[in-house]
């Protein structure tokens, strides 16, 4: 503050509860065509295969841009996220970083020029238009949010679809389970945030003198900041690290974050999961793993949890 609420305050409206329930119908449809090209195969790499085509689309069409360019956006996406929790990026990866980084910028600051001469209804128009006490943000500022907005509304989706499917693949009677009373879905989401957040924290800085858990943090302190340890508390879970698709509290999570920071797209990402589990378990069948393919590789961060690669049968 007061940075970071005047900036929050001019984009609300982009995540406001109306656009999103206005979405559903079009997540529904994305999700029957991702559903299509695999489940007659019997078997899928869920990440490629589904788990990345359907918030890149949702967030590409949100954002107010053409769907054809997703592999592009997937790209800028993978590179910009890259320094995030990367401890030792190579000279290349370096060098990927910077390219997309300008390509972005050239691309969506046209757009945003654009959206100034004539708005639509899409997060684009709300950025370049948003005000607050009859201030603009500066390009900068909208350039950088719809960057957290692309990055953010694609890869954090990624690794929760991708974790939800390895607890259906792995544990066994848990997809029959919810079948059987699918009120269990929004909680099983919900568990599966807690249990591997795909944001495991992020940074924060000491606002005064304080200690936390015996260390001492002083006023100005840069922290790492650890939602993933909050999530298995066991004074505030039982059995922490045990997924329990039935626990009473697992929406009392921190994978969102708290307070003014919490995540402004939490009620796409919710929706997103919801709709995309109602349809596997509608569709797919004896979900399992196969063994021989996975090796289980995390991605290259610690702020992240996903796999790289999940190879199902079913």
């Amino acid at each position: 503050p007061p940075e970071h609420r005047r900036q929050r305050k001019a984009v609300n409206r982009a995540f406001r509860p109306s656009r999103l329930r206005g979405m559903e119908a079009m997540i529904q449809e994305v999700t029957t065509e991702l559903l299509d090209e695999i489940v007659n195969k019997g078997e899928s790499e869920f990440v490629a295969d589904f788990a990345v085509g359907l918030p890149m689309t949702i967030i590409a069409v949100a954002l107010g841009v053409e769907t054809d360019n997703l592999e592009t956006f997937k790209k800028w996406s993978d590179d910009l996220v890259m320094p995030v929790g990367n401890p030792d990026p190579t000279t290349e990866k370096v060098r990927e970083y910077l390219i997309s980084l300008s390509e972005f910028n050239e691309f969506f600051g046209n757009l945003l020029q654009l959206r100034r001469q004539e708005a639509q209804e899409d997060i684009i128009s709300d950025v370049a238009n948003a005000e607050v006490n009859d201030e603009m943000l500066n390009e900068a500022e909208m350039l950088s949010m719809l960057q957290q907005f692309l990055v953010a509304g694609n890869e954090t989706t990624t690794k929760l679809l991708t974790n939800l499917m390895h607890h259906l693949a792995e544990e066994d009677g848990l997809e029959e389970q919810l079948r059987e009373d699918p009120t269990l879905i929004d909680n099983f989401i919900e568990e599966g945030l807690r249990f591997e957040a795909p944001v495991g924290g992020l940074f924060r800085m000491a606002k005064e003198d304080t200690t936390v858990g015996g260390t001492q943090l002083r006023k100005g302190d840069h922290i790492w900041l650890i939602f993933a340890a909050a999530n298995r508390d066991p004074e505030m879970f039982s059995q922490p690290d045990t997924f329990t698709v039935d626990r009473e509290n697992a929406r009392d999570h921190l994978a969102f974050g708290h307070g003014e920071h919490f995540c402004i797209g939490a009620m796409l990402a919710r929706l997103e999961a919801r709709i995309a589990v109602e349809q596997i378990l509608d569709r797919l069948e004896n979900i399992r793993l196969i063994d021989e393919r996975n090796n289980f590789e995390y991605e290259d961060t610690f702020v992240l949890r996903g796999l790289k690669e999940l190879h199902v049968a079913f």
